[in-house]
């Protein structure tokens, strides 16, 4: 690996050598990305994966004509880099012919500077023998001689990024970040021979304060055990439309999967269901949907892979569409300004448009605390924890609640076993009749989204209820 003085030199080289090789409207974008991973997957107390992984290279476009170039190299060498360069113009321009309709870049002030996301306790300094033993202890913790558990796993992840980018527009910003999550897993078998799975799971921005101070793995391995045996025992939900209660995963979940996406430009000039809708209503006056870099999630993103500052996106703002997430590509052919959501995984991907810290505002307009909601909900669906599934271009969603539990009589009954939810989500989402207006935290930071490429996202949003939604078992 260089040392990362090494990158600068080499960039600045490449730069001053390449003036006079491109036309003075020609853009040329260098992205050094150092992407270091390590996890470790613990099984029924055996440790089945101990995995390590370095991926290094830097991420070549040039813009020439009204087309992109791009290519990645893994080769760190000014000479190799400038040849580099002079292929991607070739393909530029070669495209640039077969194109109908040419790529412009919205104007940003260039930016220099050092962005490092805060680490209270560098994971590189916590023993690999330590980061096993908790692994192990969970396993143990989730097993404890329990029949119907048959399996059970424990995980770590522990990813770090470090990126270089300058343009010869004069950007020149470095970027460092760890992103880590952690799961622990059961599968359960009850004496019908019934077999369910039930994970928890934690991931955020910083170091290993996230499982040394921030969370306790072993209560998440309690966790994760009772409510396994609790799921195999339990009734199936009520179907049919019914009143649900989100909690604040679940209320990420359908704002990143059913709203967030249909908001990513690209998805827009391929025909979302929020083309031609902006400053039109779509849902109800309560929520307020918010995409920001800023918050210190998995999403957290302070320059962008163009380098472009974040900014804090509106997308919805008390029930009208307001705003779009824009690379500079996109921001050029909607007339606006980037809005910081070019991003890529890796040093040979391009960036895309993606999400970053994506939720729903807590309202001004209601004083609802998240107990009030259930107190005033006589029978109903409360949707806790994790979940999972999709939605399409329209926002028709169909997602797996992992977490329901029965509300009666205005109180938290009995667990439930997993169910499905589906709907329109701008139709759901003019429901929502009331909104908590507790604090929450970001909830969604297990994981990656998978447009295309893997990315780490967030997202969350308060307590929310929607008077009518179609549950399935």
């Amino acid at each position: 690996m260089l040392e990362i003085q090494q990158v600068y030199d080499i960039f600045e080289t490449v730069l001053k050598k390449t003036e006079n090789k491109l036309r003075s409207n020609d853009y040329l974008e260098l992205r050094y990305h150092n992407k270091t991973t390590m996890s470790l997957l613990m099984k029924n107390n055996i440790l089945e994966e101990s995995y390590f992984d370095e991926y290094c290279g830097v991420g070549i476009r040039v813009l020439c004509s009204g087309a992109w170039g791009f290519i990645p190299t893994s080769i760190i060498e000014k000479t190799h880099i400038l040849n580099t360069i002079y292929k991607a113009k070739k393909i530029a321009d070669y495209l640039s012919t077969k194109l109908k309709e040419k790529v412009y870049l919205a104007p940003i002030k260039p930016i220099r500077g050092r962005f490092s996301a805060p680490i209270k306790i560098d994971p590189h300094s916590i023993p690999l023998e330590e980061k096993i033993e908790i692994l192990s202890e969970c396993n143990k913790i989730m097993k404890d001689n329990d029949a119907e558990i048959k399996s059970c796993t424990s995980f770590y992840n522990e990813p770090h990024d470090l990126k270089v980018i300058q343009t010869s527009e004069g950007t020149c910003v470095e970027i460092k970040e760890s992103k880590p999550d952690f799961f622990t897993s059961v599968y359960a078998k009850s004496s019908t021979g019934e077999m369910i799975n039930h994970t928890e799971s934690i991931g955020t921005l910083g170091g290993f304060e996230f499982i040394k101070e921030m969370n306790d793995p072993y209560k998440m391995a309690e966790k994760t055990n009772k409510i396994a045996r609790e799921i195999l025992n339990a009734p199936r939900a009520p179907s049919g439309s019914q009143i649900v209660i989100m909690d604040p995963t679940m209320v990420g979940i359908i704002t990143h999967e059913a709203i967030g996406h249909l908001a990513e430009a690209d998805y827009v000039l391929s025909g979302s269901a929020l083309k031609d809708k902006m400053g039109k209503i779509i849902t109800n006056e309560l929520i307020s949907i918010v995409d920001s870099g800023k918050e210190l999630g998995s999403g957290w993103l302070p320059i962008d892979d163009e380098g472009v500052e974040t900014k804090e996106v509106t997308i919805i703002n008390e029930g009208m569409l307001e705003n779009y997430l824009h690379t500079r590509s996109t921001a050029a052919h909607f007339k606006t300004e980037p809005s910081g959501n070019a991003r890529a995984w890796e040093y040979d991907d391009p960036p895309l448009t993606r999400m970053r810290n994506t939720y729903v505002k807590t309202s001004h307009k209601v004083n609802w605390k998240r107990n009030e909601i259930i107190e005033d909900t006589r029978n109903g669906v409360l949707l806790a924890g994790d979940g999972e599934g999709s939605a399409d271009s329209t926002s028709e969603f169909m997602f797996t609640a992992l977490n329901p539990y029965l509300i009666k009589n205005g109180e938290i009954s009995t667990i439930l076993k997993p169910c499905t939810i589906s709907g329109v989500a701008f139709d759901v989402l003019k429901l929502v009749d009331a909104i908590a207006n507790d604090n929450w935290m970001l909830k969604m930071g297990n994981g990656s989204c998978g447009k295309i490429q893997p990315i780490k996202v967030d997202g969350g949003g308060p307590t929310i209820r929607i008077s009518n939604i179609l549950i399935s078992t």
